[in-house]
């Protein structure tokens, strides 16, 4: 038996052995969603923060996880136990809000990035470009010609690789010069907040 299998039972063991406690129903609602909750924000705060300081290993990920949920979740079991039923069910909300963003971070942060001095080879059964071939009867560029011409051009760009950006806080105008003619209004400062930023 897999040892993912055999922590997930014993999760839920857990679980039930804490809900199935002496207290009245909602108390230990209260003590379950603030459990479950604390676990979730606390693996997906440390997950996060490994995402955006670039850690590479698999297993850096799987303990902070692992640590961050008992942090989180022995966190939650006091903040279950308020008299309020709201703070658990926003923690157990956050939790659930922040697993796709905690996902995209962690697949961004390690996937594979080849080195800078990476080239990829051309075989000799790759076709010549039609440009390149010149009009009927006019003798073809050899492959090494191709290659010193496309090494002597100007490079191309290099696509922006995956990344996660800050949040920006940006003032604009609200209104275009031509709106405030139109509608007679005055000019005032909007506030643009970007929450998440990045490039895929």
């Amino acid at each position: 038996m897999n040892a993912f299998p055999r922590i997930s039972l014993g999760f839920c063991a857990l679980m039930a052995l804490l809900a199935s406690s002496r207290e009245s129903r909602a108390d230990s609602t209260n003590r379950a969603k603030g459990i479950s909750g604390g676990a979730l924000v606390g693996a997906e705060a440390v997950m996060l923060t490994e995402a955006a300081l670039g850690v590479k290993p698999t297993w850096l990920y799987v303990l902070g996880g692992v640590v961050g949920a008992g942090g989180g979740g022995f966190a939650g079991y006091y903040l279950g136990g308020s008299s309020s039923p709201k703070p658990p069910s926003f923690v157990l909300a956050g939790g659930i809000a922040l697993f796709i963003p905690t996902l995209i971070g962690i697949v961004t942060a390690t996937q594979f990035q080849p080195d800078d001095t990476y080239q990829q080879q051309r075989s000799s059964d790759d076709e010549v470009p039609l440009d390149a071939r010149g009009p009927r009867g006019a003798q073809r560029p050899t492959q090494r010609a191709l290659a010193a011409a496309a090494a002597a051009g100007p490079e191309a760009p290099a696509p922006a690789s995956p990344h996660l950006e800050l949040p920006q806080v940006q003032v604009a105008a609200s209104y275009s010069a031509e709106e405030l003619q139109i509608h007679q209004v005055r000019q005032a400062p909007a506030v643009h907040v970007s929450l998440l930023r990045g490039v895929f």
